[in-house]
């Protein structure tokens, strides 16, 4: 590899641990395996990173970063039940599109769980302040601002399911698409927000 700066080095790694752990899950991707997919030595990756455990928490930063700078654009005071249903929309486009970060994310959400639970925390206050965010730039004068909130992490329990499905089926995306056909047309018009 050409010389290149520590930081893009990180960024060479990350993902390539996004591809490992696509393919191998977290219990398989060692860092000999991710030093060879992003074409670089053991000696390098370890220079960036001391352990896979940071790498793992980098990776899992990175993935949580990309989701809040996804542009979502919505129209002020358009209502925050129709941006709760665009905020799901662009976010389940987004992973179908990026199929390796959504299963990453899920084995590296387990895991911060399990080995950084303030890190996890942190993470999902942060993608609720960017949810919450577009809802209140959407709230129309008949809107409930104060059910903001519950309604963000409504949006973020349902992307995390319906990314879970996505995984789960793979080549078939039907339930993702009825469970989004189903929000749209069925639970969002009955919400009184």
């Amino acid at each position: 590899m050409a010389r290149v700066s520590a930081e893009s080095r990180r960024e060479y790694l990350i993902q390539a641990l996004v591809r490992v752990v696509a393919r191998d899950g977290i219990e398989g991707a060692t860092t000999r395996q991710i030093a060879k997919e992003a074409e670089m030595t053991l000696a390098a990756l370890h220079y960036c990173f001391e352990s896979k455990e940071e790498l793992l928490a980098a990776s899992y930063d990175h993935l949580i970063e990309l989701l809040c700078k996804e542009e979502i654009v919505i129209k002020p005071g358009s209502g925050i039940a129709s941006a709760a249903y665009q905020i799901m929309e662009a976010m389940v486009g987004w992973y179908e599109t990026e199929d390796g970060y959504s299963k990453t994310q899920l084995e590296l959400f387990f895991w911060v769980c399990r080995h950084d639970r303030e890190r996890g925390v942190n993470a999902y206050n942060r993608a609720l302040d960017f949810i919450g965010g577009i809802l209140r730039k959407a709230a129309g004068p008949e809107d409930d601002k104060s059910k903001i909130p519950a309604l963000a992490r409504f949006v973020s329990a349902t992307i995390d399911g319906i990314i879970a499905q996505g995984v789960l089926t793979p080549h078939d995306r039907t339930p993702v698409r009825e469970t989004m056909s189903f929000i749209r047309e069925i639970l969002l018009p009955k919400l009184r927000v």
